[in-house]
């Protein structure tokens, strides 16, 4: 929150701020505009970064956006792994993270997410076996499909342990 400088009495409120003051002295305007967009961030309910050539791991800053209902980051050169702190999405409904470079094994944090209804992690490096969890079980296998080290249910191959 921005503090009041000693001596200040401008104070500016607007829609975007929820009722925060905003003041306008120019030794604030830093403070101010990144307490704005931090607001602002709390508010994002949907955000498609897909075929953006992003590269290296998924941030876990973007974990932090815990409104975020639908995230979308196909089609990029995302690697390693799914970060443990996707758990904190809460509201997530839709995520789609196919066609990147992931290697991982899908993090058991994510059994957690009461409203997903849509998963694609197609096309990754993906290994291991599939939480069991009824929100894993009711997607349909083209969501985990181009994944060679994937076994579980929904996939009807089960890939044997080497």
């Amino acid at each position: 929150m921005v503090r009041q400088l000693e001596g200040s009495s401008r104070i500016f409120e607007d829609s975007y701020t929820l009722g925060q003051p905003w003041f306008l002295e120019t030794t604030a305007i830093e403070e101010t505009i990144v307490d704005r967009y931090s607001n602002m961030l709390a508010l994002i309910t949907s955000m498609d970064l897909s075929r953006n050539n992003l590269a290296g791991e998924i941030p876990q800053e973007l974990t932090s956006l815990y409104s975020l209902q639908f995230l979308n980051l196909s089609n990029n050169q995302l690697v390693r792994k799914i970060p443990k702190t996707i758990r904190a999405m809460k509201f997530l409904e839709s995520l789609d993270i196919s066609m990147n470079q992931l290697t991982s094994v899908i993090t058991e944090s994510m059994r957690s997410f009461n409203s997903l209804s849509f998963l694609n992690v197609s096309y990754n490096n993906l290994s291991g076996r599939i939480p069991r969890s009824s929100r894993f079980q009711n997607l349909i296998a083209l969501s985990f499909i181009g994944n060679h080290d994937l076994c579980g249910p929904p996939l009807t191959a089960q890939l044997q342990w080497r």
